[in-house]
């Protein structure tokens, strides 16, 4: 919500959020080493600690 706030607040109406977070997705795939489930992890609203 924060990000989208912000969207709103510079008046930016044809951006979605799904954009930036398919954008991290592919720069985490094609410029880092990090495996993808770490990409996942970033984006994830929680992480799981259990273990």
């Amino acid at each position: 919500m924060a990000m989208l706030t912000v969207l709103r607040w510079m008046k930016i109406a044809d951006v979605t959020m799904h954009g930036f977070r398919s954008t991290f997705y592919d720069w985490a795939a094609e410029c880092t080493r990090y495996p993808n489930e770490m990409a996942e992890m970033a984006l994830a609203h929680t992480v799981d600690d259990k273990g």
